[in-house]
């Protein structure tokens, strides 16, 4: 999916205020009912999404990418992918979006259909389109919480403009443009400054470091979390004949080699 630019703003605002009730009740509903208990909310839903599924992490050299989910059916533990080939702040996102799809079971998402199931691949970008608007909407509320925001954002009065959109990314560990959006709907930023700063080529790294703020949210990370795909092939070891298991088994070595090989190269460069 390309980059959403500025004319795409008009069809996600409106999209996004027609489906803010539904879209806020799923959120409600998770955070009184399913999230793990004294877990902040992003650690929280990764804690769930391994209790209620399987979760891998690892880089993949397309930062198109986001990541993806493997519908396995409604009696079977679905399989969700992030690539962390990315800045984590977009991983974040992508993790929620997800989440949105796991607790809707991705009713009426764009899938492909492959043997054993159906696959939800998930851009980098914020999309536009349906359930998908959704999911990225259910992301925004779920990093970006109205009071949580409005109150952080009131404390940043004596700093410029530009600062407080960064800070407000570092507190809550969410990309740009979900902030600038965000930002706009709770009226903490106009449609001037919403429209003018849509498509400003940022270096965050740098304004991180200018700031004295950490950096790595705005770095990938990289990590390699492979665990899920262990415990799945362990849980179906006694369905399978030893040398199948073995054969596996050797796959998941190479599968790790190669990831490890591509991170230092990644690193090297």
């Amino acid at each position: 999916m390309p980059e959403l630019k500025t004319q795409d703003l008009d069809h996600i605002l409106a999209a996004n205020r027609s489906i803010n009730d539904g879209v806020s009740k799923i959120l409600q509903t998770y955070l009184e009912k399913e999230h793990p208990r004294g877990w902040n909310r992003i650690d929280g839903a990764k804690k769930w999404i391994k209790e209620n599924g399987f979760m891998i992490e690892a880089p993949i050299n397309d930062t198109s990418l986001g990541g993806f989910v493997f519908f396995r059916g409604e009696s079977t533990k679905n399989i969700c992918f992030i690539n962390t080939n990315q800045p984590r702040v977009y991983q974040n996102f992508v993790l929620f979006h997800e989440l949105y799809h796991f607790l809707t079971f991705g009713r009426h998402t764009d899938t492909v259909r492959v043997l054993g199931g159906r696959i939800h691949f998930l851009k980098t970008d914020i999309d536009i389109e349906n359930e998908e608007r959704r999911a990225d909407y259910f992301a925004s509320l779920m990093l970006l919480p109205e009071n949580d925001v409005e109150e952080f954002y009131s404390s940043l009065a004596s700093e410029s403009k530009e600062d407080t959109i960064y800070y407000t990314m570092y507190h809550f560990q969410a990309p740009y443009k979900a902030v600038l959006i965000r930002l706009y709907e709770l009226r903490l930023i106009n449609l001037r400054e919403l429209v003018g700063r849509f498509e400003k080529k940022n270096d965050f790294h740098a304004a991180f470091q200018r700031m004295g703020l950490d950096t790595a949210s705005v770095e990938m990370s990289k990590t390699i979390d492979l665990r899920s795909v262990k415990e799945l092939m362990h849980n179906n070891r006694y369905m399978l004949p030893e040398f199948t298991n073995e054969e596996n088994d050797k796959s998941l070595k190479s599968i790790e080699q190669k990831i490890n090989e591509l991170r230092n190269l990644i690193n090297d460069h």
